[in-house]
């Protein structure tokens, strides 16, 4: 047995690469894409893919009639493997290319693949859907599969119950990750809240003072330089009297030092600042004379989480001069789609620091954590105690959101580029990739849709008189091509 490893430019190429050097008896072990180069929010830079395949040499001698010493064959097959299974994956914070093909595998070779491949190949399939239906970048969605297809073959993953540790486990190595200590234990600690209109600022900066006045017992002080918002200033000052702590505003950079100078003794300042558009470059900038030199002012920006993928990249490129250090989401209780908080903290490696999700206060408040982010995103805590054809798969409306009644029970399967659906069970359903499934709960659901049943795993319904129609119609189509 003979392993080697490829990397071309794309699949076909790579593909006759190993033909004309291994040939056609040789079969693919794994594949996956090559990224390169690193950006926020721009695209990203495909650079290939890597794909690993091997031939039984004793097989070719046969059909060859070539001879090859079984000692050196097993030599390089020992040194091959050795090298395949010990190189660590690379640290990338960019996705590039389709979900990852599963390729034929020799068990003998490398029995996890096989194993993640046939046994829970449709948990894999929910899950990259349910990412899909949660507004998580594609390419991300293909990376943290392709990390979970990595878990030893002895952790099923159906049935494991763990699924939810290996989610966040995998989230931390991707670059998601919480400021577990949001304020810290230098005095005072100053914080501002920078974004846009509209997305909570004043409300979080009220609920934050409560918590930390009437839980953590610290002693908190608030500042506002919002010299734009009236009513927004008139809720904070109703809020900080309510609370109990003491209130300044500031117009300048000058002002704003000499309010922290006078709330020195105090364990936490909380800054409000004014919403700004993130195509209002000069009030960005004032807004960054403010925090002249302030090394010691943590900025965290709010942004909504119903905020759209495109606007989410715009904000961040427009405060990211005014220095973004943390990221906290709010109006949580807003949306039912939470992939952007995923996209945004793995391409920025920012780190989270709260979550908020709706106007009281202090209650609707809560310190971000990995743990969280796949509680909302992934939502599959039960699906260890589901037989896989009795799954309940999550599909999204054109919005993206995923609705109650839009849930459904899946026991057949196709390929959308096919005309063909499977049984669950059917080993052609395991080859079809899961962004290309369509699932149905019956085959009249099937038929309806102009699908035809497969030959393999359900042939005496291709042949009944409830296919009839479909089948003709099959034939004076393909007579047209």
């Amino acid at each position: 047995m003979q392993i080697k490893r490829f990397e071309a430019k794309n699949m076909t190429t790579a593909l006759r690469m190993i033909k004309g050097e291994l040939g056609p008896e040789a079969v693919i072990l794994s594949a996956r894409s090559l990224r390169k180069g690193k950006g926020f929010f721009g695209s990203m830079k495909y650079a290939g893919v890597e794909v690993t395949a091997a031939i039984d040499i004793r097989e070719a001698q046969n059909k060859t009639g070539n001879s090859v010493s079984t000692n050196t064959t097993r030599t390089k097959m020992l040194n091959s493997q050795s090298n395949y299974g010990n190189q660590a994956p690379e640290p990338d914070n960019n996705w590039s290319g389709d979900y990852p093909t599963y390729g034929r595998t020799n068990q003998k070779i490398h029995p996890r693949i096989n194993k993640v491949d046939s046994r829970n190949h449709r948990a894999l399939s929910l899950l990259y859907q349910q990412m899909l239906a949660q507004a998580v970048d594609r390419h991300i969605a293909s990376e943290l599969i392709d990390e979970i297809k990595r878990i030893p073959a002895s952790q099923d993953l159906v049935t494991s119950g763990d699924l939810n540790a290996h989610l966040k486990s995998i989230l931390e190595e991707m670059g998601v990750w919480v400021d577990k200590n949001a304020f810290s234990k230098v005095k005072p600690h100053i914080v501002a809240l920078i974004g846009t209109t509209g997305v909570g600022k004043t409300t979080t900066i009220a609920k934050l003072a409560a918590v930390q006045t009437n839980r953590r017992k610290k002693r908190v002080a608030v500042i506002t330089i919002d010299n734009y918002g009236i009513a927004a200033n008139e809720q904070l000052k109703r809020y900080a009297r309510i609370i109990g702590v003491p209130l300044e505003t500031a117009v300048n950079n000058t002002e704003l030092k000499w309010a922290i100078k006078k709330f020195k003794q105090k364990d936490l300042i909380l800054i409000d600042t004014p919403g700004i558009s993130p195509n209002n470059l000069s009030q960005i900038r004032e807004l960054k004379s403010y925090f002249t030199k302030l090394p010691e002012l943590q900025r965290h920006l709010v942004v909504s989480v119903a905020t759209k993928e495109k606007d989410l990249s715009e904000i961040f490129q427009a405060f990211k001069e005014v220095g973004v250090q943390r990221l906290l989401f709010s109006k949580i209780d807003e949306s039912n789609t939470y992939g952007n908080m995923l996209n945004v903290l793995i391409r920025t490696n920012i780190p989270l620091s709260f979550l908020s999700c709706g106007r009281k206060v202090p209650d609707d408040i809560e310190v971000g954590s990995v743990q969280k982010l796949v509680d909302l995103i992934f939502q599959i805590k039960d699906l260890d105690r589901k037989p896989l054809t009795d799954s309940s798969i999550l599909k999204a409306n054109g919005s993206g959101q995923v609705h109650e009644s839009s849930i459904k029970r899946s026991y057949f399967v196709a390929n959308k580029n096919s005309d063909v659906y499977h049984h669950t069970d059917c080993k052609w359903s395991k080859k079809i990739k899961p962004e290309n499934i369509v699932q149905f709960a019956s085959n009249r659901e099937a038929e309806t849709q102009n699908f035809l049943p497969c030959r393999s795993c359900n042939p005496e319904r291709l042949n009944s008189d409830d296919t009839k129609d479909l089948r003709t119609a099959a034939r004076k189509f393909s007579s047209y091509q």
